[in-house]
Protein backbone atom coordinates (compact mmCIF):
# COMPACT_ATOMS: atom_id res chain seq x y z
CA UNK A 1 0.00 0.00 0.00
CA UNK A 2 1.23 3.26 -0.56
CA UNK A 3 3.13 5.21 2.83
CA UNK A 4 0.65 8.04 2.64
CA UNK A 5 -2.77 6.09 3.08
CA UNK A 6 -1.27 3.44 5.15
CA UNK A 7 -2.14 5.30 8.46
CA UNK A 8 -6.17 4.65 6.88
CA UNK A 9 -5.44 0.85 7.11
CA UNK A 10 -4.44 1.16 10.97
CA UNK A 11 -8.34 0.43 12.48
CA UNK A 12 -9.74 -2.20 9.49
CA UNK A 13 -11.97 -4.25 10.97
CA UNK A 14 -12.31 -7.84 11.25
CA UNK A 15 -14.55 -8.42 8.32
CA UNK A 16 -12.80 -5.76 6.52
CA UNK A 17 -15.32 -3.31 5.78
CA UNK A 18 -13.81 0.39 5.96
CA UNK A 19 -15.61 3.32 8.06
CA UNK A 20 -17.01 5.96 6.04
CA UNK A 21 -14.83 7.73 7.58
CA UNK A 22 -11.76 6.11 6.03
CA UNK A 23 -13.68 5.75 2.66
CA UNK A 24 -14.28 10.02 2.65
CA UNK A 25 -10.31 9.96 3.26
CA UNK A 26 -9.22 7.77 0.80
CA UNK A 27 -11.49 9.32 -2.21
CA UNK A 28 -10.58 12.69 -0.95
CA UNK A 29 -6.33 11.66 -1.07
CA UNK A 30 -7.16 9.81 -5.03
CA UNK A 31 -9.33 13.02 -6.18
CA UNK A 32 -6.77 15.03 -5.30
CA UNK A 33 -3.26 13.19 -6.21
CA UNK A 34 -4.42 11.12 -9.30
CA UNK A 35 -5.59 12.34 -12.37
CA UNK A 36 -5.58 9.14 -15.14
CA UNK A 37 -5.08 9.52 -18.60
CA UNK A 38 -6.49 6.64 -21.25
CA UNK A 39 -3.58 3.81 -21.96
CA UNK A 40 -4.24 3.41 -25.86
CA UNK A 41 -5.40 -0.06 -24.87
CA UNK A 42 -8.10 1.33 -23.10
CA UNK A 43 -8.90 3.92 -25.14
CA UNK A 44 -9.28 1.23 -28.15
CA UNK A 45 -11.48 -0.47 -25.68
CA UNK A 46 -13.62 2.37 -25.28
CA UNK A 47 -14.26 3.44 -29.08
CA UNK A 48 -14.38 -0.32 -30.31
CA UNK A 49 -17.23 -0.68 -27.69
CA UNK A 50 -19.03 2.94 -28.21
CA UNK A 51 -18.72 2.05 -32.07
CA UNK A 52 -20.68 -1.28 -31.33
CA UNK A 53 -23.28 0.17 -29.00
CA UNK A 54 -24.04 2.56 -31.65
CA UNK A 55 -24.00 -0.03 -34.20
CA UNK A 56 -26.38 -2.13 -31.95
CA UNK A 57 -28.90 1.08 -31.15
CA UNK A 58 -29.87 1.51 -34.46
CA UNK A 59 -31.70 -2.17 -34.30
CA UNK A 60 -32.85 -1.56 -30.90
CA UNK A 61 -33.93 2.54 -31.23
CA UNK A 62 -31.91 3.10 -28.41
CA UNK A 63 -29.98 6.76 -28.83
CA UNK A 64 -25.92 6.27 -27.84
CA UNK A 65 -24.00 10.01 -28.10
CA UNK A 66 -20.66 11.08 -27.56
CA UNK A 67 -22.30 11.80 -24.40
CA UNK A 68 -22.23 8.01 -23.80
CA UNK A 69 -18.39 7.35 -24.91
CA UNK A 70 -17.39 10.56 -22.65
CA UNK A 71 -19.26 8.89 -19.75
CA UNK A 72 -17.42 5.97 -20.96
CA UNK A 73 -14.28 8.10 -20.51
CA UNK A 74 -14.85 9.27 -16.91
CA UNK A 75 -15.84 6.05 -15.47
CA UNK A 76 -13.02 5.08 -16.62
CA UNK A 77 -10.60 7.54 -15.02
CA UNK A 78 -12.99 7.09 -11.97
CA UNK A 79 -12.18 3.79 -11.34
CA UNK A 80 -8.55 4.24 -12.13
CA UNK A 81 -8.63 6.63 -9.67
CA UNK A 82 -10.34 4.40 -7.09
CA UNK A 83 -7.44 1.71 -8.07
CA UNK A 84 -4.55 4.61 -7.27
CA UNK A 85 -3.28 4.49 -10.29
CA UNK A 86 -2.93 7.92 -13.16
CA UNK A 87 -3.11 5.72 -16.15
CA UNK A 88 -6.61 4.10 -17.08
CA UNK A 89 -6.20 0.64 -17.82
CA UNK A 90 -7.76 -1.57 -19.74
CA UNK A 91 -8.68 -3.15 -16.52
CA UNK A 92 -10.26 -0.01 -15.58
CA UNK A 93 -11.96 -0.10 -19.10
CA UNK A 94 -13.23 -3.07 -19.77
CA UNK A 95 -14.59 -2.32 -15.68
CA UNK A 96 -16.70 0.01 -16.85
CA UNK A 97 -18.06 -1.96 -20.11
CA UNK A 98 -19.18 -4.65 -17.78
CA UNK A 99 -20.76 -2.16 -15.52
CA UNK A 100 -22.65 -0.17 -18.92
CA UNK A 101 -23.71 -3.16 -20.11
CA UNK A 102 -25.46 -4.54 -17.02
CA UNK A 103 -27.02 -1.42 -16.04
CA UNK A 104 -27.92 -1.39 -19.79
CA UNK A 105 -29.60 -4.62 -19.70
CA UNK A 106 -31.18 -4.52 -16.13
CA UNK A 107 -33.09 -0.85 -16.84
CA UNK A 108 -33.60 -2.34 -20.42
CA UNK A 109 -35.54 -5.49 -19.13
CA UNK A 110 -36.83 -3.62 -16.03
CA UNK A 111 -39.22 -1.63 -18.70
CA UNK A 112 -40.63 -4.62 -20.29
CA UNK A 113 -38.03 -4.87 -23.20
CA UNK A 114 -36.15 -7.35 -24.66
CA UNK A 115 -32.34 -7.36 -23.65
CA UNK A 116 -29.89 -5.90 -26.53
CA UNK A 117 -28.44 -9.38 -26.47
CA UNK A 118 -31.11 -11.91 -25.68
CA UNK A 119 -31.80 -12.56 -29.42
CA UNK A 120 -28.63 -12.35 -30.68
CA UNK A 121 -24.91 -14.42 -30.70
CA UNK A 122 -22.76 -11.79 -29.15
CA UNK A 123 -18.98 -12.61 -28.47
CA UNK A 124 -18.12 -10.08 -25.87
CA UNK A 125 -14.61 -10.73 -26.75
CA UNK A 126 -15.77 -8.22 -29.68
CA UNK A 127 -14.78 -5.30 -27.37
CA UNK A 128 -13.32 -6.89 -24.31
CA UNK A 129 -9.86 -7.60 -24.68
CA UNK A 130 -9.39 -8.69 -21.60
CA UNK A 131 -11.38 -11.52 -19.32
CA UNK A 132 -12.07 -8.83 -15.88
CA UNK A 133 -12.69 -11.83 -14.22
CA UNK A 134 -8.80 -12.33 -14.41
CA UNK A 135 -7.75 -9.11 -13.91
CA UNK A 136 -6.51 -8.43 -10.38
CA UNK A 137 -9.66 -7.20 -8.92
CA UNK A 138 -10.48 -10.18 -7.77
CA UNK A 139 -14.38 -10.35 -5.75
Amino acid sequence: RPMEIESLFDDDNVDGHWSMEKLRAYIAIVREKFHPDLSPEASRLLENHYSFCRKVSGENKLPITVRFLESLIRLSQAHARLMYRNTVTVHDAAAVVLLMECSANSTYDMFGGASRYHDRDVDVDDFVYTNAVDTEFKP
